[in-house]
């Protein structure tokens, strides 16, 4: 058994008889020890969003995700011309990419609007970015989740394959990466 497990066990007990393991009192330490947890990491949240804030400077909507390390941070600034993402690493802040919100193709992003994959996918996203692409045999329009960047990547969002006549040819709602690739999600 792992020596942090077994500590926690023995030390659990009641304090009268360490060693012997009662569910009430271990079921205490741990919640306390989670809400302990919770309350460090909402307050340290607070003071990321303040630190990006104050770093940046600009009026906008911030989203800010944490890493499975404590002082690693990921960001989202959606601001009202462009979207701004990068990392916070302890008090150093980063910005990674910057997207342009105006896109053009309006008459192709505004068909799509309609199709099933994009209806559910506005239902769910928070941070939309939507470029639409001219080809040969017409167009493509892709809706992404600005939340999920990875590596100057958009992984998760709806593709929609338009014919020249702005009829749906094609579409995709998902993660456009490998299973083993990040962000596990």
């Amino acid at each position: 058994m792992e020596p942090f497990v077994r500590t926690v066990l023995f030390y659990a007990g009641q304090p009268d008889k360490p060693g012997e393991a009662y569910p009430g009192w271990m079921f205490l330490w741990i919640y306390s020890f989670t809400f302990v947890y919770i309350g460090g990491r909402l307050l340290h949240h607070r003071s990321v969003v303040r630190l990006v804030r104050m770093r940046l400077g600009l009026e906008g909507i911030y989203h800010v995700v944490p890493s499975l390390h404590w002082f690693r941070w990921q960001f989202v600034l959606e601001s009202s011309d462009a979207f701004y993402t990068g990392n916070v690493y302890g008090k150093e802040l980063t910005v990674k990419d910057i997207y342009a919100k105006h896109t053009e193709g309006g008459m192709a992003v505004e068909v799509t609007r309609a199709v099933d994959g994009v209806r559910a996918f506005l239902h769910f996203a928070q941070r939309v970015h939507v470029t639409c692409t001219e080809r040969q045999d017409g167009y493509e329009v892709r809706w992404r989740d600005m939340r999920f960047w990875h590596n100057h990547k958009l992984p998760f969002g709806v593709d929609v394959t338009l014919d020249r006549d702005l009829k749906v040819v094609s579409q995709t709602l998902g993660w456009r990466k490998k299973a083993w690739d990040p962000p596990y999600v």
